[in-house]
């Protein structure tokens, strides 16, 4: 894929062009929008190439939309990153109720991937506690190999979104090279790392993504993996949890923690 051309518009005309596509390619009961928030080393243009890109894969009758925060997009550049995710976390709050108020998508799902899930995170759960009323709007949000403190994670923002009744996917993988860089740089666990025994995360659906095949980094695996994209087009599709979606096992038996990829 390639980028042709850049053009800069005003709120109002992209509000508007979204509204005039959603109403003219979907019906009114379901016009549906994908959300996709980008990670690490991420610049606009890669953004722009992986959102295209995941729309054809993914196959799912919904308008890609991505937000595009300011990453230096250079391997070295993980400290400005890191700053920039906190900086744009208002931002990201704001074009989020923006899209739902003036799209006029009656379906909307979340995509974060890597250091995009901590804007994201603290965005929706900050939004939606503060504007009920749009809740029912949101009905997927997937968490691709987070770069999260995994304490705060489980203590702070997983609680959060588990009293909103959100319906959360999160997946990790205990391959996944950039998230042991991540814990040497910060000298913490990551949520998207499995480093040990997955501990329960009541209220979303944690998923082991170990055994599916990956390059050689293994962070990548959101977008590049057909086992994974399958599933999160069944879940964009069909609105099921892991329970009732096919190609996912639980673990343990009888009563799963979590689920994995056979």
């Amino acid at each position: 894929m390639l980028i042709m051309d850049l053009e800069r518009w005003s709120a109002a005309r992209f509000f508007a062009t979204v509204k005039t596509r959603l109403a003219a390619s979907l019906p009114p009961e379901r016009r549906a929008a994908f959300i996709y928030i980008h990670g690490y080393y991420n610049a606009f243009d890669d953004a722009a190439l992986r959102t295209a890109q995941m729309a054809v894969d993914l196959n799912v009758n919904a308008m890609p939309v991505f937000y595009s925060w300011p990453s230096k997009g250079e391997f070295t550049g993980y400290r400005f990153d890191d700053n920039s995710a906190q900086w744009t976390q208002a931002h990201l709050q704001n074009f989020l109720a923006d899209f739902a108020d003036r799209s006029d998508a009656t379906d909307i799902y979340i995509i974060a991937h890597s250091m995009g899930n901590r804007p994201t995170t603290m965005a929706l759960a900050n939004l939606l506690e503060k504007r009920p009323e749009l809740l029912p709007r949101f009905k997927q949000v997937v968490l691709a190999a987070p770069d999260i403190n995994a304490d705060v994670f489980r203590e702070q923002i997983a609680p959060r979104l588990a009293s909103l009744g959100l319906p959360v996917t999160l997946y990790a993988s205990k391959n996944d090279m950039a998230m042991r860089l991540s814990y040497r740089y910060s000298g913490w666990d990551k949520i998207g790392d499995i480093r040990g025994p997955i501990v329960n995360i009541p209220g979303l659906d944690f998923i082991d993504a170990s055994n599916v095949t990956m390059n050689f980094i293994g962070h990548d695996y959101l977008v590049s993996n057909r086992v994974v994209l399958t599933d999160v087009a069944t879940m964009i599709k069909a609105g099921l949890r892991a329970k009732d979606r096919g190609g996912l096992r639980g673990r343990p038996l009888p009563v799963p923690r979590y689920w994995e990829f056979p």
